[in-house]
């Protein structure tokens, strides 16, 4: 399942972080996984983005693999990670990968994304950048528009200095040590 929606529409329209703020995100080429907000993004050929509707075991699924991308994920290893103190049964693992690979789009016998190791388990084979600590400050983000306000933006800056200023002497007043080193003077 599938909804088109652009990337800033959702963001903003939903409450979700915009992605100026990159926290919980790994990329492999063309989706995106937000585990933050938890979401797997497609991005197009037109640069927008795809939202693409995973059920949450599937979805966290794909974040386990992901997270260990590269190795053999064994079937146990999955059955303890996703269902820690329930009995399931290995076979309700094949649904989950049956429906990750149809959100991406992957063919089991000529796997892009996920590969089955009969009997053994599975491994996430996509290279897998870790964007969590990156800071997109690209063209349409909010700071490249402050054109022409340096001044009020130093107004700011110095009333945030004092306020913040003001805080902490408030809170050394009010502290109990600072007032029995008062009650000594």
């Amino acid at each position: 399942m599938y909804l088109r929606v652009s990337r800033r529409a959702c963001e903003y329209h939903k409450g979700k972080r915009p992605r100026d703020c990159v926290v919980g995100m790994k990329e492999f080429p063309p989706f995106r996984l937000d585990r933050v907000s938890q979401c797997l993004w497609r991005r197009g050929d037109d640069a927008d983005e795809q939202r693409i509707l995973l059920p949450p075991t599937a979805f966290a699924m794909l974040g386990y693999l992901v997270e260990h991308a590269g190795r053999l994920v064994t079937q146990d290893e999955l059955l303890d990670a996703l269902w820690a103190d329930t009995f399931v049964q290995p076979e309700v693992l094949k649904s989950h990968i049956k429906e990750i690979r149809s959100a991406l789009g992957d063919d089991p016998k000529n796997a892009r994304f996920v590969e089955t190791l009969p009997r053994r388990g599975y491994r996430f084979i996509a290279s897998v950048t870790d964007d969590s600590c990156k800071t997109n400050l690209g063209v349409d983000s909010p700071a490249s528009r402050l054109v022409g306000r340096n001044r009020e933006l130093e107004q700011l800056r110095g009333s945030l200095r004092r306020a913040l200023h003001s805080m902490a002497s408030a809170n050394w007043r009010l502290s109990p040590a600072s007032r029995a080193s008062e009650r000594q003077l």
